[in-house]
């Protein structure tokens, strides 16, 4: 037997069980459908229309974000990787670097006030950077 089919079992005889007590109690029987009826169909959502082009300042703001977690993300391999004063500041340098080139590709994409599919998608790349600079902290 299927699970569905187990299902169906059981809430037919959770009905009937309640029924039966209704009846007992001296309740009328409510009327009980032979299958459960499908879920109203939910309202259609308007489609959207695109994500792009996005402002930039919008777009500006989640790319600060995501400079942050790295950096957290950062600190915390250092921490636990008990690197050097000295180690941990060439890592934190080369982070830096990292940074400076994602805000300069940001630059370059907000300079009309929105971002496009394709210069979110450089943004976004540049952004990899940052995660393989953190990730150097060995």
């Amino acid at each position: 037997m299927s699970l569905r089919g187990m299902l169906t079992s059981l809430v037919v005889l959770m009905l009937a069980s309640s029924t039966s007590r209704a009846l007992a109690e001296g309740a009328a029987p409510a009327p009980q459908a032979t299958q459960a009826a499908p879920p109203p169909a939910a309202p259609a959502k308007p489609k959207k229309k695109g994500r792009y082009p996005l402002p930039a300042a919008d777009y500006q703001h989640k790319i600060d974000e995501r400079v942050l977690i790295a950096r957290e993300r950062m600190e915390t391999r250092i921490v636990r990787r008990k690197l050097s004063a000295d180690r941990a500041k060439e890592v934190r340098g080369r982070f830096e670097i990292s940074v400076i080139e994602v805000r300069k590709v940001m630059a370059d994409a907000a300079s009309d006030g929105l971002i496009t599919k394709e210069e979110a998608r450089r943004v976004n790349q540049s952004t990899r950077g940052l995660n393989r600079a953190a990730a150097r902290a060995r």
